[in-house]
């Protein structure tokens, strides 16, 4: 009888984790995690060292790499460790015989306007050292893939969104507000920007982790909207229409967004839910 495939994820306790763990239980894997605070069912305690994860790999067939600390920090420094965490993991899938891995990166490693929408093949041009983070995480995977005959792949996910995310970016900032039949007060700039449910992220990551390939993977919906447009998405998915205060203060914002020809080629991947989908999937959560 063939077993179920075992896949332990890194970050699996975040936002994004918690949803790719939910899907590939549904998708009959046995799932396992790593956690530096705390060690219980199926999640390893560990210090991200090559000895201990090698310990801790034994019998798993794939890794989801999500670990890892995000800050407004401009000191590179601040993400060094998830470098050094990055290759350790790398380092002991290697010597453990695991090929497959996905690797979580970022739209933030591109920001050159000319060039919308990215490609994979175009200039990389991170504007903060987030982004060069990722950059250099993806780099690193590149040379495993190509020095040992791994498959991992660099997923560059557009501006994610979900129930649960715990920050204060717009998008959940609006959220709260229109749930709570508040003013959404709007900056009307023109640039636009993609955005992914966090849903269609885990899908991708499913889709992806064992296909026998390696490489970079633009992630995203072709859902691309203005401030004004993700605000009036909003509300009406929260019956909140018309609650709404829009200014514009002079400031501008660039647009991102990416082509996505490649990872549907290559990992059969297209987003299953559109922006005001994923909204009424939010709100129902929200409403429970």
């Amino acid at each position: 009888m063939k077993r179920n495939k075992k896949v332990l994820i890194s970050g699996i306790s975040g936002f994004l984790g918690s949803y790719t763990k939910e899907l590939l239980i549904k998708k009959g894997y046995e799932v396992y995690g790593l956690s530096r605070r705390e060690e219980k069912e199926n999640i390893f305690k560990t210090d991200y060292s090559v000895e201990d994860l090698v310990s801790k790999f034994e019998n798993i067939d794939g890794i989801i790499h999500l670990a890892g600390t995000r800050s407004m920090s401009e000191e590179i420094s601040y993400y060094h460790q998830n470098e050094i965490i990055s290759q350790n993991i790398y380092e002991a899938a290697k010597i453990v015989g695991i090929k497959y891995i996905v690797y979580a990166s970022s739209i933030s490693v591109y920001s050159n306007q000319e060039n919308l929408p990215w490609s994979e093949n175009v200039e990389t041009d991170p504007l903060n050292m987030y982004g060069v983070s990722k950059l250099s995480i993806e780099s690193i995977g590149k040379i495993y893939s190509k020095k040992y005959s791994m498959y991992i792949k660099s997923l560059r996910f557009a501006h994610l969104f979900g129930y649960g995310e715990d920050n204060k970016y717009m998008i959940n900032v609006f959220m709260d507000k229109a749930f709570n039949k508040e003013v959404l007060n709007v900056n009307d700039v023109k640039g636009k920007r993609e955005f992914l449910y966090v849903k269609d992220a885990a899908k991708a990551i499913e889709l992806a982790l064992f296909k026998e390939i390696s490489g970079i993977f633009n992630i995203g919906s072709n859902d691309i909207l203005t401030n004004l447009e993700v605000a009036k998405n909003i509300n009406k998915a929260f019956n909140n229409e018309d609650n709404i205060n829009i200014f514009s203060n002079g400031e501008n914002m660039d647009s991102s967004y990416m082509n996505l020809n490649k990872a549907k080629t290559n990992l059969a991947y297209e987003n299953e839910y559109n922006f005001y989908e994923a909204l009424l999937d939010i709100y129902r959560y929200k409403k429970k």
